[in-house]
């Protein structure tokens, strides 16, 4: 058993590495024919047109798309077939695997025909496409696709434009930092029920994740989170104030094929919603099956995939009832209590059929 997952795991590293490096010969090429074109042009005069990057791909997709498919499969294979006895093994097994093969099919699928381009700092500061000549740079490129989680090293990074239209006094912005992580532990301690549990759970990701993060590249100029405990409605803490470490799969698997979809026969704003909703509704498949292994109950799954939709139809609700009065202080109260009465569901279900004994109540 031991062997045949670590046989797995190699292959997986191998179909990781092949597409990475397929991606980089490929962003390699255009760049080289992007030069290419504007040096004729440059030479025959501004009427010569460029060809695009899509009709001149160096080689076919499936060279990019078929390795991507094939370790995304392999990551989900080693999920069912290395099965360990620690509990939570088991867990960080799902939640990096399937994090990754939703990467991947991202990758494959979505960006196969304008591969991410990597930037680099120029002179005067300027954000330019970075070399793509050596080995070493292929290996770069394959390195920062693999680790960054929001692409900030790439054309694609995930903005998070809140985060920087916020006016914030320095006082109340270290307030929001740092004051959870010491009352939310404290309080979890002094009245342990199911909602001041959930809330230090939440608190414990967030500093492990970011501590990861911080260790990986130390030089991001951006943090993983942004005060999440700040934020005044469902909508602004998940879009500006978490991580939005899945929000490329999440868009380019869930949101824009169901908008597409429904957006011809039902109109732009219904569109918009199912897209929500199929975007959080690929979340929580996701962080049900990670956190299946918890609960002795066949059900737990899909009560945490079931948190995860309120969270979606949550979001939908708040655009309605508080329209462009967003951000009043009955809005925070009243969905802070929705995410902890949801979340707190979860943990009550948890507490009576938990696999680990130091999580049941006897």
């Amino acid at each position: 058993m031991l062997f045949a997952t670590v046989s797995i795991i190699c292959i997986i590293a191998f179909q990781i590495v092949h597409f990475h490096y397929l991606l980089a010969l490929q962003q390699s090429s255009l760049q080289e024919l992007h030069n290419a074109n504007q040096a004729s042009t440059q030479d025959e005069g501004p009427d010569r047109k460029t060809h695009s990057r899509r009709s001149r791909a160096p080689f076919s997709l499936w060279s990019i798309r078929l390795p991507g498919l094939i370790a995304a499969c392999l990551l989900v294979a080693v999920q069912l077939l290395s099965k360990s006895d620690d509990v939570l093994t088991n867990c960080f097994i799902r939640a990096a695997f399937t994090f990754y093969a939703l990467k991947l099919l991202d990758l494959a699928l979505a960006r196969a025909e304008q591969p991410p381009t990597k930037l680099t700092t120029g002179t005067g500061g300027k954000r330019e496409p970075a070399s793509m000549t050596t080995t070493k740079d292929k290996w770069l490129y394959t390195w920062s696709l693999m680790s960054e989680m929001r692409y900030h090293s790439f054309d694609i990074v995930v903005q998070q434009k809140g985060r920087h239209a916020e006016s914030t006094s320095a006082a109340t912005a270290a307030a929001w930092t740092y004051g959870p992580c010491l009352v939310l532990p404290t309080l979890a301690y002094a009245v342990p029920t199911p909602y001041t549990k959930v809330l230090a759970l939440l608190l414990i990701i967030q500093l492990a994740l970011e501590g990861v993060h911080t260790v990986m590249h130390p030089h991001c100029p951006h943090r993983l989170f942004h005060r999440p405990w700040a934020a005044t409605s469902i909508n602004e803490f998940w879009s500006t104030h978490w991580h939005a470490c899945a929000s490329p799969f999440l868009r380019s698997l869930a949101f824009k094929p169901a908008q597409r979809c429904v957006t011809p026969v039902f109109g732009k704003d219904a569109g918009n919603a199912a897209g929500v909703l199929a975007a959080f509704c690929l979340s929580g498949i996701w962080h049900g099956w990670t956190g299946a292994p918890l609960s002795i109950s066949p059900w737990f799954g899909v009560q945490i995939w079931a948190v995860f939709m309120a969270m979606g139809v949550g979001c939908l609700l708040e655009r309605q009832i508080w329209a462009v009065r967003q951000g009043r202080m009955l809005q925070r109260v009243c969905v802070w209590m929705y995410v902890i009465a949801s979340a707190g569901w979860c943990w009550k279900t948890l507490e009576q059929t938990s696999t680990l004994a130091w999580l049941r109540l006897e």
